[in-house]
């Protein structure tokens, strides 16, 4: 077993003044109603990839990464039931805004624009590539990952790669041509 006393805190006080900056994983029990007052603090607080323990009760309206289920007897003499939810959430990267992308030639001969929606229960997006607008297809961000595809001249192509403060970088795959892109964020 190892010691964590040096890597764990407990902090007594009013959950929506403490700052969670520093925070990696944070379990909570608390009652259903403040859920969704907690989403926009620890979306906007939580460092990318910081992991989140819910017991219970979700954080309306985002999503969990992951739910497991159990049953267990403690519940039963608090409750009367001994169903369980565990609700696992990583905070994502920051990727809303305007970006401007730099694809192999194959899949673009001009800088793309991405105009990015990010909100907890959405995430959407679109690419204009000169005078074309297309919506950005599968968007996934997990972590400081993140992952779309873009049709454009008939060619899927996906995109996927890394987010950091700097900007994004990844690889492209499609039918034809594979190739590396980096984004900059424009606002």
């Amino acid at each position: 077993s190892q010691n964590l006393s040096d890597r764990v805190k407990f902090v007594a006080g009013d959950l929506f003044d403490a700052s969670l900056q520093d925070a990696s994983v944070i379990t909570m029990y608390l009652l259903p109603r403040l859920m969704p007052r907690l989403v926009p603090k620890l979306r906007a607080e939580l460092p990318v990839g910081a992991r989140i323990v819910s017991h219970d009760y979700a954080l309306t309206p985002w999503p969990a990464d992951k739910t497991v289920t159990f049953d267990t007897e403690e519940k039963l003499m608090i409750n009367g039931m001994t169903h369980t939810t565990l609700l696992y959430y990583v905070v994502p990267a920051r990727v809303g805004g305007t970006w401007s992308l730099m694809a192999p030639p194959g899949v673009a001969k001009e800088r793309i624009i991405l105009v990015i929606d990010q909100a907890p229960d959405r995430l959407t997006g679109t690419a204009i590539i000169g005078e074309h607008d297309t919506p950005l297809r599968d968007v996934t961000v997990r972590s400081d990952a993140i992952r779309f595809s873009i049709l454009y001249n008939g060619q899927l192509t996906e995109f996927r790669g890394k987010i950091d403060p700097s900007g994004m970088q990844g690889e492209t795959r499609s039918r034809v041509e594979a190739g590396s892109w980096t984004a900059r964020r424009r606002s």
